[in-house]
């Protein structure tokens, strides 16, 4: 099972807490890196954009760390059920950036206005990540997105019943991946 969520959104927690209940996975995959995840066991915050959860908090209570990726991590501590990081780690992810977006980009992306116009969750998640992610930072996204598939697979060859949780915008393109390649 692979569903997509809305990083911080607190109403996603729920639906991700009926997913696990009802599909009973015996590893969890989460599209987040291995110090991400080592954060979300400390229960520390991870990646906060002041800009974004402004904005997302229109449509909703927001939190951080994300509660759906806490639920996540509860129901796999509660059921010794293993939980991975499938996302780049910050080494693989530094040496993209570094190969992959030039310093012009950086500034133009810290520069860049984020004024999202929206009119659910949704469409503020994906709009943020399009505004967000422009030129390198989309070549970037979409290694991300592949190595994400790889990594699916690989849990696949030892594992059943995974369940995938990904921020919704890297959901969309790892089903176009994996849709692909069916």
């Amino acid at each position: 099972m692979i569903a997509g969520s809305i990083y911080g959104l607190c109403s996603e927690a729920a639906e991700v807490k009926e997913a696990l209940r009802s599909f009973r996975p015996d590893i969890i995959a989460i599209g987040i890196s291995d110090e991400d995840l080592e954060a979300l066991r400390d229960k520390s915050a991870v990646d906060v954009y002041d800009s974004y959860f402004s904005q997302l908090s229109k449509f909703g209570e927001v939190s951080i760390p994300s509660p759906d990726f806490m639920e996540c991590m509860n129901y796999a501590d509660m059921n010794g059920v293993g939980i991975k990081a499938i996302s780049l780690n910050d080494d693989e992810f530094s040496e993209l950036l570094c190969s992959s977006v030039s310093s012009l980009e950086l500034v133009a992306r810290s520069r860049r206005r984020t004024k999202i116009r929206s009119r659910s969750a949704e469409d503020f998640s994906r709009g943020w990540d399009s505004r967000i992610n422009r030129g390198g930072f989309e070549r970037i996204n979409r290694i991300c997105e592949q190595r994400m598939v790889e990594r699916i697979r690989a849990l696949a060859e030892s594992h059943e019943r995974i369940l995938v949780l990904l921020d919704l915008p890297r959901f969309d393109g790892v089903t176009a991946i994996l849709s692909k390649s069916s």
